[in-house]
């Protein structure tokens, strides 16, 4: 192959990237129709070079969103490198907790109405039934690829689990490694029905502090810190009501979901926080 030539698997992985923006297209835009030809095709299409590219991408050791473990484990120290030189104040920690996030936001859940019940305590209203469904997620095109094959799905699961896997053994290793510091005095908790602890309130306290898009940070901190269970599971709008209360901050009708305000950045500066005040551990 010359120097500048595309590998297959590159050739492959942009005609992913086309059909996936033109799925995208047609979902955003509600039609069915694209160049004169069905939505189906395209899909058929995706599906067919997504499933080569699973293949393939292992002899050309190409990095991508769903390649094989074995691609994912080849590129993490090169993956790492470059992860540490973007970012002056990163650590491997960091880094490995970078990628589990991206690996959790590979997947999505979607609920689907499949009736109306009455519920008493709502005074005998009609209250919503959901199914949830969780499906592989093409984050780039924000594009849930739910029309793949049962046997294409299942190879995706199987793969991502190793990965999650792997990652979560180098984040055990890594942190046995560290020297054990010396207990010292739990710091006070004024917070105790949102926090289980001192330091969980002083990480948010810290968080808060140094917020520099304060509601969107906030709102980032919100489902992390429920996530690590360093927060209790309180509703956004019990936090909402805390923060006007206790702290003077109103949120004015801001809301965000943890994918709207999640980023590479956010999640970097969250472990080195945590770390900071030793808290990679649950705390209740």
């Amino acid at each position: 192959m010359a120097k500048n030539e595309l590998s297959e698997s590159e050739k492959i992985f942009i005609r992913l990237n086309e059909n996936a923006n033109t799925i995208f297209y047609c979902q955003e835009n509600k039609i069915t129709f694209y160049n004169d030809k069905h939505i189906s095709f395209y899909k058929n299409e995706f599906e067919s070079d997504f499933g080569l590219l699973y293949q393939i991408s292992i002899n050309d050791v190409f990095f991508w969103q769903f390649c094989r473990f074995e691609v994912y484990e080849k590129t993490i120290d090169e993956r790492k490198k470059f992860f540490l030189l973007k970012f002056d104040d990163a650590n491997n920690l960091s880094f490995y907790e970078n990628e589990l996030e991206i690996l959790k936001g590979s997947y999505k859940e979607f609920r689907t109405l499949q009736s109306l019940e009455r519920d008493f305590f709502l005074q005998n209203k009609p209250r919503p039934k959901y199914a949830v469904f969780s499906f592989p997620f093409l984050y780039k095109f924000n594009l849930p690829l739910s029309f793949l094959s049962n046997e294409l799905k299942k190879k995706i699961d199987y793969t991502q689990i190793r990965k999650e896997e792997y990652i979560k053994s180098l984040i055990l290793n890594l942190q046995k490694s560290q020297p054990e510091k010396q207990n010292i005095e739990e710091p006070e908790n004024p917070h105790q029905r949102i926090f289980p602890n001192g330091k969980c309130w002083q990480l948010f306290e810290y968080w808060k502090d140094n917020a520099k898009d304060i509601k969107a940070d906030l709102c980032f901190a919100y489902w992390k810190m429920i996530e690590d269970k360093l927060m209790y599971k309180i509703t956004p709008t019990q936090f909402a009501e805390w923060l006007l209360e206790k702290l003077n901050f109103d949120f004015e009708g801001y809301w965000k979901q943890l994918d709207r305000v999640k980023t590479t950045n956010r999640n970097r500066l969250y472990s080195m926080a945590k770390l900071q005040f030793q808290l990679n551990k649950s705390q209740y």
